[in-house]
This record gives structure tokens, C-alpha cells and sequence, in this order.
């Protein structure tokens, strides 16, 4: 995490993850989705805004037939072993070594 994060930047943004997670939680529970991708969550336990044991609920009570798809840094041994693949992808090139900027779309 950023050591200019502050606490209160901390703290709206754990709200937010959670508001996001109890959305998801209330949608599956009205509407089928074969596959939902939380792009990035495992940063969101990583960097504080969420607890592990929140992530896990969500997955031990995700619809069956519903495939998650988990991405990020930091994924913890736990969701690791809850997992059905893992995938480790290793960046071999990138704009960014070349000073270019993120770019909007693909990286945020």
C-alpha cells in the first residue's frame, strides 16, 4: 500500500469495498450470472479495505453454478486453497518500463 494513503482515505474506501461486496451479494441472490470477475479484490484484503474472512463469506456463499473469477496481488493462502485454478502471470514487457502513462480502459 501507498505510505500516503491516509487513514481516512482508508476508511472510505474499505465503505466503499463493502457497499460494492453487499450490492454483489443482494444481485446474486436475484439474478443468474454463469461468471463473475472481482477484478483486483485480492489488493482490496492486501491493502486493509476488506477483510480476508469478508472475501471468504462471499465465496463460500456465491451461487453454485456461478463461476468466480478473483484477480489481483496478495491473494492469501486461504483463498488460494479454496481455489479451483491459479493462475501467476508474469509481466515480460510493459508501456510502463517505457515511461508511458497508465492508459484509461486497461488499467484503471
Amino acid at each position: 500500500m501507498d505510505e500516503n494513503v491516509t487513514e481516512a482515505t482508508i476508511a472510505e474506501i474499505s465503505e466503499e469495498v463493502n457497499e460494492a461486496l453487499n450490492t454483489l451479494t443482494t444481485l446474486l441472490s436475484k439474478v443468474h450470472f454463469d461468471v463473475l470477475i472481482l477484478d483486483e479484490i485480492f489488493i482490496s484484503v492486501r491493502d486493509n479495505y476488506m477483510d480476508e474472512q469478508q472475501l471468504i463469506d462471499f465465496i463460500e456463499n456465491k451461487p453454485e453454478d456461478t463461476e468466480l473469477v478473483l484477480t489481483g496481488r496478495g491473494a492469501t493462502e486461504k483463498t488460494m486453497s479454496m481455489a479451483h485454478y491459479i493462475t501467476n502471470m508474469k509481466c515480460v514487457k510493459h508501456p510502463y518500463y517505457n515511461n508511458v502513462a497508465s492508459c484509461k480502459g486497461i488499467e484503471y
